[in-house]
């Protein structure tokens, strides 16, 4: 079923939207309506993304359908995700499909990298840049008779040593304002991905995918306050096998049965007290396993029904060894969920409704807080019933245009990484509480194609989000922030995109999307205030021009303002305006890209005070080798 007869509000990115340019996945979801990325900036930093508002826990992230939300707890940070073996993205901003498998209160974010194909090909890329960046990339796929196979390897790497300007920890006094350079920003990461399916028959098949990924990072601290020794070390290991049946049960319902199983370890490493609270060598590892079975089929005419259990146990643990503590033990967390989608058409096809309903039970058991400097948060157990659902509408008005509603009710448990995680900058809250809350979301799509003869679409929504017991990241020291509950949130904003082809070999693409969040909780201080982290307003303009025989230019902009990094409003984040020119020309060598970003060379910051690099030059050359 196309994503565009579904009632939420969805945005795919395909392959061909980025092939021929020099971004990164952080890059590409902040040009999408209704996303935004905080970073600590450079290639590879630490990046994740909210969409409408929400705090980047709430936004579910799959990569090939593993969920790396639960495995990893918390934000997933989209810089330890490459391109290169990426085929498409999907970005879900309000109603989301129970295929899912989970809850998502902030929307979700879909990764899917690049199918076996049926002939022998290998594509070999790199690219320079400035900052000692490099990457080097290799993909091949291979079939023989019934099988098929993909396999791809991704090497980054970075100085990250970019200028910026630092105000001396003094941001209302530029007086002592002066340029320094990032010091400790470095970067070296290896991704590895391996997929084969095996089909059966015409209408049964077996995936298989692996995928293993390694990175060593500095960690730079703040602009005003840099460190200069602090590391932090990832690794990560995600398999799945999936059976995908078509026409089973009497010819009437598709099955499909996934186990995935997902293991990653952080190494934080700061041993002169740079960052947190005292000398630290922290690890973090977690672990998950889950299994699923989904049903999908037309028990009744007009009805399309998928039914989708899920069963999951993580564990994570934690631990200093600089501690004089024994090791706290292991937190576990058992989750079983069922849920259920209807689409039922209606007046030929004219009008789609879909219910959904969703059961959630969390088993947890938590050891004592490893990092709590008092102790006082010992071993506990709980049990949690949790229920949500949404139901959505979409009705044809005419060939042209496409009304959408949706509301939902959404929940979010705090992950053990938020609970009981240190990552220098970023560290956990043991007592943190469940958030809970409620979207609503209207729109209309225009298909421009059936009312002009020009190709392209227009799309307009309002959203509005209400959740309790809020979970997102204050600055608590110069040095880091602290997982908190900020009690009440309101979010309502508009969202406007629209993509058009106006004459051969143009094409353009705009998104506008304006946002009022309001901190509704009980603290008069806070009270009223704007969320920290979202953005008033964000513009994203790209317009490509395709020229001789298969050559391009095209010009990116970005605007966004109306920011603070605090809970109390003092700390404002200037107005940025981000412009990328690219050039894409086809050589006997293969495709070269020349790509100058942020050529105006803004200097702004991000996630609590992190300096943004300014501008930045970039090469890279992509070729076909079988």
């Amino acid at each position: 079923m196309l994503f565009r007869s579904l009632p939420g509000v969805t945005t795919v990115i395909e392959r061909r939207d980025f092939d021929e340019r020099s971004a990164s996945l952080p890059e590409l979801l902040e040009q999408t309506a209704g996303v935004e990325v905080r970073s600590y900036g450079g290639l590879g930093s630490y990046s994740v993304a909210s969409i409408r508002g929400s705090s980047a826990a709430q936004v579910l992230v799959l990569l090939d359908g593993i969920p790396l939300n639960q495995a990893f707890g918390g934000a997933v940070n989209l810089g330890n995700i490459p391109l290169n073996n990426v085929e498409r993205i999907e970005v879900f901003r309000g109603a989301v499909p129970v295929r899912y498998h989970t809850s998502a209160l902030g929307g979700v974010i879909n990764i899917i990298t690049r199918e076996p194909s049926g002939d022998a090909q290998i594509r070999a890329a790199a690219g320079i840049g400035s900052f000692g960046e490099h990457y080097e990339s290799l993909f091949m796929t291979r079939s023989c008779e019934r099988w098929r196979h993909a396999w791809s390897a991704d090497f980054t790497g970075s100085r990250g040593d970019f200028r910026y300007t630092d105000d001396n920890g003094t941001p209302f006094n530029t007086a002592d304002d002066f340029t320094a350079s990032r010091q400790n920003n470095k970067h070296k990461a290896l991704n590895l991905t391996w997929k084969t399916r095996f089909d059966g028959g015409p209408s049964e098949r077996i995936i298989v995918t692996n995928n293993y990924f390694n990175k060593s990072e500095g960690v730079p601290g703040l602009g005003t306050t840099p460190s200069l020794t602090a590391n932090l070390a990832t690794q990560r290991h995600l398999a799945s096998v999936r059976l995908e049946r078509d026409d089973y049960l009497f010819g009437r319902t598709d099955f499909a049965a996934e186990a995935q199983v997902s293991w990653m370890r952080q190494n934080f490493w700061d041993p002169l007290n740079e960052i947190g609270a005292g000398s630290q060598d922290n690890s973090n590892i977690s672990r998950r396993l889950g299994l699923l079975t989904q049903l999908s089929g037309e028990p009744l005419k007009n009805h399309y029904t998928t039914l989708v259990l899920q069963w999951s146990r993580e564990r994570f643990s934690a631990f200093d060894t600089l501690d004089p503590r024994p090791v706290s033990g292991v937190s576990e967390r058992k989750t079983l969920t069922a849920s259920l989608e209807d689409q039922a058409s209606f007046y030929g096809g004219r009008l789609l409704v879909t219910p959904s309903v969703r059961w959630e039970n969390y088993d947890n058991s938590f050891a004592p807080d490893p990092f709590d400097p008092l102790g006082i948060n010992s071993a506990r157990s709980t049990d949690d019933d949790l229920f949500s659902g949404y139901i959505g509408a979409r009705f044809s008005l005419n060939r042209a245009v496409t009304l959408r509603a949706n509301g939902g009710r959404y929940h979010r448990l705090p992950s053990m990484e938020e609970l009981f995680g240190d990552r220098g900058n970023l560290v956990g809250n043991s007592t943190l509480a469940p958030e809970e809350g409620v979207n609503y979301d209207a729109g209309a799509a225009l298909d421009i194609m059936q009312i002009a003869d020009t190709p392209g679409r227009l799309e307009f929504s309002y959203f509005r989000k209400e959740v309790k017991n809020l979970i997102t990241f204050i600055q608590n020291s110069q040095r880091t922030a602290r997982a908190t509950n900020i009690g009440r949130a309101e979010i309502k904003g508009l969202e406007a995109a629209i993509t058009l082809d106006p004459c051969p070999h143009w094409s353009l693409s705009a998104n506008y999307t304006w946002q009022d969040s309001v901190d509704d909780s009980a603290v008069a201080f806070w009270r009223g205030n704007q969320l920290p982290g979202v953005h008033e307003n964000q513009f994203n303009m790209h317009v490509k021009n395709r020229f001789g025989a298969g050559h391009s230019w095209y010009y990116q902009w970005s605007r966004d303002n109306g920011n603070f990094l605090d809970r109390a409003n003092l700390k404002p984040v200037p107005a940025r305006n981000i412009q990328t020119l690219g050039l894409n020309i086809e050589t006997g060598l293969g495709s070269l890209n020349i790509e100058a970003k942020n050529f105006g060379d803004e200097q702004v910051s991000d996630i609590v005070g992190y300096p943004l690099p300014g501008k930045s030059f970039h090469v890279s050359i992509k070729r076909d080798l079988n």
